[in-house]
């Protein structure tokens, strides 16, 4: 807690402040850096990035960076894709979820073929997804109305989720009360 909440006071006294502190790091893990600077475009955050990852260099610090997605969510995909594609030469660890993700972010990023990947499973949230109410009960719950058929999308919604296919083959298929 203390380091985040000392993460979140650089963040906001910006980047001065954080290229400070990388000279005293020798270890510096990464989960989103999406999120390290609160710039007012993700143009300009990209620059930040940029400054940031010759003060890594010049620091020596190593950089732990654990993938928890493929690019950033809130970001267009190319300037995502960018972010991503400077974080991935700097760093020396990269922590997935799962096998498929190193396959999957090594064809999609420069990582330096010294950078050691490896797997630490992602939590399971089924038991948070279970619930004991009917159909009906849920239905009154949430004052929705009777369906034949409902979708739930867990997590936050993607392009890439490709929800919409889902529901037009759903749509298509034509039969009703399945």
């Amino acid at each position: 807690l203390g380091w985040h909440a000392q993460l979140m006071h650089l963040r906001a006294a910006g980047f001065d402040a954080l290229a400070e502190q990388i000279d005293r790091v020798r270890l510096l893990h990464v989960g989103w850096p999406e999120h390290l600077f609160a710039a007012p475009s993700h143009e300009e955050t990209l620059r930040l990035h940029e400054k940031l990852a010759a003060v890594i260099r010049h620091a020596g610090a190593k950089v732990v960076w654990t993938l928890h997605n493929r690019r950033p969510h809130a970001w267009p995909a190319d300037l995502g894709r960018a972010l991503y594609r400077l974080w991935a030469p700097l760093t020396d660890a990269a922590l997935h979820h799962s096998a498929w993700s190193i396959g999957v972010m090594k064809a999609d990023y420069p990582f330096r073929s010294d950078c050691r990947h490896e797997v630490i499973p992602h939590g399971h949230y089924g038991p948070q997804t279970r619930s004991s109410l009917t159909r009906r009960e849920a239905e009154r719950k949430f004052s929705l109305p009777p369906a034949s058929i409902r979708f739930g999308l867990l997590g936050r919604y993607q392009p890439e989720k490709r929800i919409e296919r889902l529901a037009r083959a759903v749509h298509r298929a034509g039969r009703e009360g399945q």
